[in-house]
């Protein structure tokens, strides 16, 4: 009897532990999980910051919404894609958002293996 007592003891125990280890992996993950969307968000602020900076310095209107959104879905972009587009445009010059959007998606294209060796903007 002392032995199945023991055995039901130590049953409860580590019964307790794995609920409280479950707690604490979901407090943990929630714990990253706000850092990591604001970070997410960040990226996306900065790369739009980028594109702003690069229609001014090439002189072609603002950025419109519709733009925005495009340039939201190049999720392999980064900054060395707005670089390679600022040299192309020396040579075919670029003169709407849309178009150095264009670029910057043949551009993403490029790189379309290297999907999951992101580096950069998300």
């Amino acid at each position: 009897m002392d032995a199945i007592a023991k055995l039901n003891k130590t049953m409860d125990l580590l019964e307790t532990d794995e609920a409280k280890f479950a707690e604490t992996s979901q407090e943990r993950k929630d714990e990253l999980s706000k850092p990591i969307s604001n970070l997410i968000e960040r990226l996306e602020e900065i790369k739009e910051k980028l594109f702003k900076r690069q229609c001014s310095v090439l002189a072609i209107p603002v950025p419109t919404q519709e733009s925005k959104a495009m340039l939201r879905r190049l999720s392999i972009l980064t900054p060395g894609d707005f670089a390679a587009v600022a040299r192309q445009n020396r040579f075919r010059p670029i003169e709407t958002p849309q178009a150095f959007l264009l670029a910057l998606e043949q551009e993403c294209l490029v790189k379309e293996d290297g999907k999951s060796k992101v580096i950069g903007f998300l």
